[in-house]
């Protein structure tokens, strides 16, 4: 059986060794992916943690930092709940029957602090307050380091003394009054966990330091001394506090976009622009102009297929093969500007099939290297065959 002439010749394996160029090409995009993967990750897992915060302390949640378990024990002793996210429905929402539970009160400013305060609840409740919400709610009162563990109540205030002791391990800071105080309990560090003082325009509110979340809902009298604080009232108005009801200079609220989101962006615009002007300059055409000096033909063959390789333009290089053979072939046969007669005339002088002349003359479209090579090949044996013949 007589082989197949446009058959490649199998050749020895030879180790192929790539452009030093093309090693570090492949390395920074390695490493850029690896960037964008660990900034989505990092997007992620902030936007789950911002999640989490936004669940803390609240009456609904059942994560270990919610009071969903508080909420619950409530309402089965008959205490009625309503949890708002807005300054305007809670105000609406209060009256003299109920507790007004103000969580997350350092996202609020004077104007919201003042509307709470004068909104006619029968008690105030800062939960967990930092020193930023003491100085917003103009409370008597600064922040100190806490230490955790069980507390002892060591006060007179009856919640305390009816729950005893409590443990917690939630607390944002211990309380000290600066002013008049009700009460203060549950000494921890230089503060106390639970503190009843009062505003600079006479309002009492408690501040509650902790220990009613889920995870510690259930030790020691916690259970207790959520029940005696926060069920006083027939009803309490559980605010959760946002942001968003914090207007902006403009009077319009803040988006959930963090501030510097705009740098952001424009940072984002500028490297999508030098990588889109970087990686367009292979879809631009090759412009030819004078070689300022001679050089041999083969010093240019091997610069352009090095160009070629560079940009990976197996296409162009393709075209300049087929365009060559092209030329060379019609030279000795003729119909330069007709491809299906060249075409034949080819066939019909190497007994091949004219489609797979055609293909190889005029559409052939490697896409691999290792493609490029065939075709090159194979049209070098279609010129020699048509030569020999």
């Amino acid at each position: 059986m007589t082989p197949d002439p446009m058959t490649p010749a199998p050749m020895s394996p030879a180790p192929i060794t790539r452009p030093p160029v093309r090693r570090r090409r492949r390395i920074r995009w390695l490493i850029g992916v690896l960037l964008v993967a660990a900034l989505v990750v990092a997007a992620v897992l902030a936007v789950v943690g911002s999640a989490n915060r936004r669940q803390a302390d609240d009456p609904r949640s059942p994560i270990a930092s919610g009071a969903g378990a508080l909420g619950q024990l409530l309402s089965d002793q008959g205490v009625q709940i309503t949890t708002t996210s807005r300054v305007e429905d809670t105000v609406a929402a209060v009256d003299p029957t109920t507790t007004l539970v103000v969580a997350n009160a350092d996202q609020l400013d004077e104007v919201a602090a003042n509307q709470l305060l004068t909104a006619g609840a029968a008690r105030v409740i800062l939960l967990r307050p930092n020193t930023p919400a003491l100085v917003t709610f103009e409370v008597r009162a600064t922040g100190r380091t806490p230490d955790e563990g069980s507390l002892a109540p060591e006060c007179a205030a009856e919640a305390a003394q009816l729950a005893g002791p409590i443990t917690v391990d939630d607390l944002r800071a211990s309380y000290q009054a600066t002013g008049p105080a009700d009460f203060a309990c549950y000494p921890t560090g230089a503060g106390h966990a639970y503190l009843r003082a009062s505003t600079g325009d006479g309002f009492t509110v408690d501040l509650v330091g902790g220990g009613i979340a889920n995870s510690a809902l259930g030790t020691e009298g916690n259970a207790a001394f959520a029940l005696n604080v926060f069920g006083s009232q027939p009803r309490i108005v559980w605010l959760m506090a946002q942001r968003d009801d914090v207007p902006d200079a403009t009077g319009r609220p803040p988006t959930l976009l963090p501030p510097w989101w705009p740098i952001a962006m424009l940072q984002f615009a500028v490297a999508f622009l030098i990588t889109a002007i970087w990686r367009g300059r292979r879809l631009g055409p090759i412009l030819t102009e004078p070689l300022p000096v001679t050089v041999r033909a083969a010093e240019t063959v091997e610069g352009h297929g090095r160009l070629y390789y560079r940009l990976s333009a197996r296409d162009r290089a393709a075209e300049a093969l087929r365009v060559g053979s092209r030329q060379r072939l019609s030279r000795a046969f003729g119909h330069a500007d007709d491809p299906l007669a060249l075409s034949a005339a080819v066939a019909a002088r190497t007994g091949l099939d004219p489609g797979r002349v055609r293909w190889l003359l005029f559409d052939a479209a490697p896409d691999s290297d290792d493609d490029l090579v065939d075709l090159a090949r194979n049209l070098d044996r279609l010129e020699q065959e048509a030569r020999q013949l």
